[in-house]
């Protein structure tokens, strides 16, 4: 993982997220990269679930993407959990 000192553009804690866009809605996990590396139990619990949620989505056949502000959305096969990475699964 990257270093503890990890912030967006803007100065702010680094977020990463998971989106799941399906016919049952827009649900998505959050979690602080730095709250993670320091080893809080919430952040951590979150990246397991994105983590899980990502594995049971790809099984039932989703297209994953990666979507990051300015550059081009591309499928992806595995989960990035960096700090500004957005992976969606259309299921």
């Amino acid at each position: 993982m990257a270093s503890n000192n990890i912030s967006d553009e803007k100065g702010e804690p680094a977020m990463g997220m998971l989106r799941v866009i399906s016919k049952h809605g827009d649900d998505r996990v959050q979690w602080n990269e730095q709250d993670a590396q320091a080893g809080n139990a919430k952040a951590m619990a979150a990246i397991r679930e994105a983590e899980s949620i990502f594995a049971q989505e790809r099984v039932r056949g989703a297209t994953a993407f990666h979507v990051e502000a300015g550059k081009p959305t591309k499928r992806i096969e595995l989960l990035d959990l960096r700090p500004s990475r957005l992976s969606w699964c259309h299921g």
